[in-house]
């Protein structure tokens, strides 16, 4: 069986394409399926910081596939006159509704406008002779080319789908729950995205869970230091309001404050910006940071390589991702590979992987800063708990998340989809 996963800016280190290359691995390692990760870039993507993150291995399996080029010296005129081509051609082709959403995927690759017929092509040339294509993200040109598409492809097309990223109830639920009709199968990260999926209609909904490489975080961490006596809490992915920054932010300068700046430290890594913080938020998240900054209690880093950031997360004491909406977070489970404990947001997706609160994470309702200080001070004040909390996580993993059940689930859904008849 051969099987081709197909995401977009992998260059980027974002964690839906970093998901498909553990797939990727997992199966290489347990099962004779030949997979491959494709990756839609923008011209000229800088692949510096991607060969600091993928493994050796794991590189050889990857594939950018380049976006075409603007011309340099083309103007707004010409740019907007072509993506008015562009558009003219999509209402002709499959109608103005869809045709304005193609535009608002668009929009956002700013002068990059590839057209649905380049993504036809690709679709058509680039995966012949592959029995399954696995997508990640719906709302992109390429799935809902897919989705167009699926009677005239020659493969399976299977899309893995994260409901936080089009709710039921919002406008991008309507256009997601089409596209997502129109493949062959869904994969789900948690068991409580395969229930919701299933309950709206969706039949072919299959929980396949995330991983991570157990026995590289392993060998690589193994004379690694592990944590000292200050208190240190790790957070990890976005500096956005979603992922809970700010909140987190506020509730660890405020634990500093009760327990003395010098016993904390607070170490940050991810993309983002304190500017765009919400109004109400701003002045205190931005004296926070000031503050931590002042008393050399933050560490924050844009980026750094996946042997860093194992380092980083074994001389933490816990993960804090306090989330609005997620799955079970990759840096989670790279945590609980190290018997280290989190504090996840209280939603749906992650008590589905987790159970019970202390099985490998504690729970807090989004924005609610009092409580994160509470879990916090808990840990710090009760140290045995980080080893109790962290090993049950520990536990989960090698159930649920090992490469070795997640290559199963993911074979067994593709062999599932290869057998039944359209």
């Amino acid at each position: 069986m051969k099987v081709a996963f197909l995401t977009t800016r992998l260059s980027e280190i974002r964690g839906g394409g970093i998901l498909l290359c553990n797939y990727a691995k997992a199966l290489a390692r347990h099962s004779r399926i030949d997979a491959v990760v494709y990756s839609i870039e923008r011209p000229q993507a800088d692949q510096t910081k991607l060969r600091e993150v993928l493994d050796k291995d794991t590189m050889a399996k990857v594939r950018l596939i380049e976006l075409p080029r603007s011309e340099k010296r083309e103007n707004r005129f010409f740019r907007t006159m072509r993506f008015l081509e562009s558009l003219a051609w999509d209402v002709k082709d499959v109608g103005l509704r869809d045709a304005t959403y193609l535009w608002k995927l668009r929009r956002g690759e700013g002068k990059y406008l590839p057209s649905l017929t380049f993504f036809r092509n690709l679709l058509r040339e680039h995966f012949e002779g592959y029995d399954v294509l696995h997508m990640g993200a719906w709302n992109t040109l390429y799935t809902f080319a897919a989705s167009k598409m699926k009677s005239r492809l020659t493969y399976k097309t299977i899309l893995h789908s994260i409901y936080h990223e089009a709710p039921s109830g919002t406008k991008g639920w309507q256009a997601c729950r089409k596209i997502l009709s129109n493949m062959d199968a869904i994969t789900a990260s948690t068991p409580w995205e395969e229930r919701f999926f299933r309950e709206h209609g969706l039949s072919k909904v299959y929980y396949v869970g995330e991983s991570v490489d157990i026995e590289y975080i392993r060998t690589k961490t193994i004379k690694m230091p592990s944590e000292g006596d200050i208190f240190t809490v790790i957070f990890i992915g976005a500096r956005d309001y979603g992922k809970g920054y700010y909140h987190a932010l506020l509730a660890v300068n405020e634990l500093a404050g009760k327990v003395g700046y010098s016993n904390i430290r607070m170490i940050v890594i991810g993309r983002g910006n304190l500017a765009v913080a919400p109004f109400t938020l701003r002045d205190k998240v931005l004296k926070a940071y000031a503050t931590l900054k002042r008393h050399g209690c933050l560490e924050d880093h844009n980026f750094v390589s996946e042997d860093e950031k194992l380092r980083q997360i074994k001389s933490a004491h816990v993960v804090l991702l306090p989330s609005k909406a997620e799955t079970i977070p990759l840096a989670t489970l790279e945590a609980w590979a190290l018997k280290k404990p989190s504090i996840l947001g209280d939603i749906p997706t992650v008590r589905s992987v987790v159970g019970r609160e202390g099985d490998g994470a504690v729970f807090v309702n989004f924005g609610d800063v009092f409580a994160m200080v509470q879990k916090l001070e808990e840990f710090y004040t009760h140290r045995d708990l980080l080893d109790s909390v962290g090993s049950k996580g520990h536990d989960t993993l090698l159930k649920t998340g090992s490469f070795k059940s997640v290559s199963a689930r993911l074979v067994s859904a593709y062999e599932k989809v290869l057998t039944t008849a359209d």
